[in-house]
């Protein structure tokens, strides 16, 4: 997998946990860190949760990447079914990293989308591509918003094919 942004990111390459064929729902998320004191505990939770992905059921595959300048998480897993993803993010791993994690990350930005499994690893410019048409998307959302209406939540997501 081709760099994030550089000599400033670290990456994890990407694991292949199985091999689908068809479609798969790939999940990338941008989660911002609140300051360098919410690094070790969000390592700690990426490996957690990194060694329960290798046994989750219908998991294509997943990589991470940490970016120091701007101190982000990123991440970026592939399903062969919605309904795998949806069990993982409900899972009480995953639940607890979220519970734990909460206070000590900025709002995140999620894409998902569709793909071809042939065109697994997903490539980190495309990645990052899908990610910063999330936060664009947020930023317009919150300024074009009829003055009294909410904007969209913390958490973004966008969804593309």
């Amino acid at each position: 997998m081709a760099a994030l942004v550089s000599s400033s990111v670290i990456t994890l390459p990407w694991t292949l946990a199985g091999t689908p064929s068809g479609t798969v729902t790939v999940i990338a998320a941008r989660l911002p860190l609140r300051s360098a004191r919410s690094l070790p505990s969000t390592l700690v939770w990426t490996w957690r949760l990194r060694r329960a992905l290798r046994d989750a059921p219908g998991l294509a595959g997943y990589a991470f990447a940490f970016q120091i300048s701007g101190s982000a998480l990123w991440t970026v897993s592939a399903w062969a079914r919605r309904t795998d993803l949806t069990a993982f993010e409900h899972s009480d791993l995953h639940r607890a990293a979220k519970i734990d994690l909460q206070a000590r990350l900025r709002p995140a930005t999620f894409a998902v989308w569709s793909c071809p499994a042939a065109q697994l690893p997903v490539p980190w410019p495309e990645v990052r591509r899908r990610i910063l048409a999330g936060i664009r998307t947020r930023q317009s959302c919150r300024r074009d918003a009829p003055s009294g209406e909410a904007s969209l939540s913390a958490a973004t997501t966008t969804e593309e094919t």
